[in-house]
């Protein structure tokens, strides 16, 4: 195991996710201006829809890295083709299960859950309609990814997803030049989809060319991926709603002024996680292939180098945070603003340390097969975190609600690095006794 490789499909992750944040930024003033408020409103919920569904793959995409990953080390090599293709086809009829869901439910939100202006119901009712065709297509392209990821080629991933990220902002930007109606847009981005599925098929192919696939669904292989994808599927489910959470408590308890003030300087702060999750999605391939102890000796070395480096990018980033938060907030937005907002900042920032550090632990215990810890845990911070956001929000109001997510991120941290420590000397201790 190459650390110096980890350190360069790291880059190549985080290049990958940055450039459409670039494009996003520079695009979406311009698309906001040509569709109006509403249309555009419309636009942002169908990227999170579209988005929400990416987890409509049940983890599948990452329990195909786990799986293959480990199949590439084994002795006994077996054609991968019986593991991807039945994996697809699940993921074919789940994309389909979906996407059938929300062209059945468009009209009930549409007419009963949306306040929508007259002229834009039937548009809004079409769109929606269009996202469901556009689910298979998602749910399809999240497994192809983690069939390319099993094989480490980030670089051709990332050289991928780059103009496949650019084309979901620029696509509607070109439209709107011509028409603000929904339609069109639409359309554009369904065929953004298509193409980006297609392109990791082939991207899939390159990467296991002799796989011969077999549609074939054998039960205790699908079984195997199904309940480890199950189980990373709850952490990817709490873990969004431990995320947003705060917000709507501030909105409730407090004001939603208060989630102004909360949500800006979290929203800022947060983007310091993509380089954790450039990092970790290195390092899942990495050490699920780590099987004879060598492999599991550089492992545990990777380890501890991913955590000194995301400590090295992160920390000096977060000190300049929380000694520059008052100043940089007063002169972007205004000194009241930054009055109510930099303390959150600050202590924001503690917390997006520990959860960018806590994300080398996680990845190692998914990659071990173990991902129901990860899920468990996350299953008993729940109730914990919630009661403790309503008592600091109702004591505190914006830094109560800060307090609060920093907490919970420290003791997730603090959980997982000792759950990730007893599984390495565990498996060491084991592997000695082989020997």
């Amino acid at each position: 195991m190459d650390f110096h490789r980890i350190a360069r499909n790291s880059s190549w992750n985080l290049l990958g996710q940055v450039t459409p944040l670039a494009a996003a930024f520079l695009c979406i003033p311009s698309i906001l201006r040509g569709m109006g408020d509403a249309r555009f409103g419309v636009l942002t919920l169908a990227w999170m829809i579209v988005g929400y569904f990416s987890f409509f793959d049940l983890g599948l995409g990452r329990a195909l890295t786990h799986v293959l990953s480990i199949q590439g080390t084994s002795k006994k090599q077996s054609d991968p083709g019986h593991t991807i293709g039945p994996a697809l086809l699940v993921l074919a009829g789940l994309g389909a299960a979906g996407g059938l869901v929300m062209a059945l439910v468009a009209p009930w939100l549409v007419h009963r859950v949306l306040r929508l202006p007259p002229d834009l119901v039937t548009e809004t009712e079409w769109a929606l309609r269009v996202i469901g065709v556009t689910v298979p297509f998602v749910t399809l392209t999240s497994g192809l990814r983690g069939v390319v990821e099993a094989r480490q080629m980030f670089r051709d991933l990332n050289l991928l997803r780059i103009p496949v990220g650019l084309l979901g902002y620029v696509g509607p930007w070109i439209v709107v030049q011509f028409s603000p109606k929904l339609e069109a847009t639409m359309v554009v981005l369904l065929g953004v989809r298509v193409v980006g599925a297609v392109a990791h098929a082939w991207l899939a192919r390159r990467a296991f060319p002799n796989a011969c696939l077999r549609w074939r669904v054998r039960i205790p292989e699908l079984r195997a991926l199904l309940v480890s994808g199950g189980w990373m599927t709850v952490s990817n489910v709490i873990g969004p709603i431990m995320v947003n959470m705060d917000r709507f408590v501030l909105g409730a308890m407090v004001s939603v002024t208060a989630v102004a003030f909360y949500a800006t300087p979290y929203e800022i702060v947060t983007r310091l996680l993509t380089v954790s999750a450039a990092v970790s999605a290195a390092l899942f391939p990495s050490f699920s292939s780590a099987q004879d102890p060598k492999e599991f000796a550089q492992a545990r070395q990777s380890y501890g180098r991913a955590i000194v480096l995301l400590f090295a990018i992160l920390g000096p980033g977060v000190l300049a945070i929380i000694v520059g938060a008052q100043w940089g907030l007063s002169r972007w937005l205004s000194p009241d603003f930054a009055l109510e907002s930099a303390p959150v900042l600050r202590i924001l920032a503690v917390g997006v340390l520990l959860n960018s550090l806590a994300t080398v632990p996680f990845t190692w215990i998914q990659a071990a097969g173990m991902p129901r810890i990860t899920a468990l845990v996350h299953i008993l911070e729940l109730p914990l975190y919630l009661v403790l956001l309503w008592t600091l929000v109702r004591v505190d109001g914006i830094r109560g609600a800060a307090i609060a997510w920093t907490a919970r991120v420290a003791l997730d941290a603090a959980i997982l690095a000792w759950i990730a420590r007893r599984l390495m000397s565990t498996t060491e201790d084991g592997a000695s006794r082989a020997t």
